[in-house]
């Protein structure tokens, strides 16, 4: 079963890459930040985050591109960690 992780926690990072043909890619999670609604790694190596084509389809997203910033939550489903609800923002 399916199941946000914490949904008061948003997290913030950038696209590493992510393919349209292959329906999944990866999020560099950035490191914590002082918000603690928001957390991410700023100048820091990052932490690979899955992120599934269908999580796209259900934020209302088409494509991600290499570099892109993003907004998320993390969801558990069979101890596997997920990118969900994601948002793009501005550069």
């Amino acid at each position: 079963m399916s199941q946000v992780i914490n949904e008061k926690v948003t997290y913030t990072g950038h696209v590493k890459w992510f393919s349209v043909e292959k329906g999944y890619g990866f999020i560099c999670k950035d490191k914590n930040v002082s918000n603690n609604k928001i957390r991410g790694n700023f100048g820091q190596s990052c932490k690979d985050v899955f992120v599934h084509i269908t999580s796209l389809q259900k934020s209302r997203i088409e494509n991600l591109k290499e570099g892109q910033k993003v907004k998320y939550q993390l969801d558990e489903n069979n101890g596997k960690v997920s990118a969900v609800n994601l948002e793009i923002l501005a550069d």
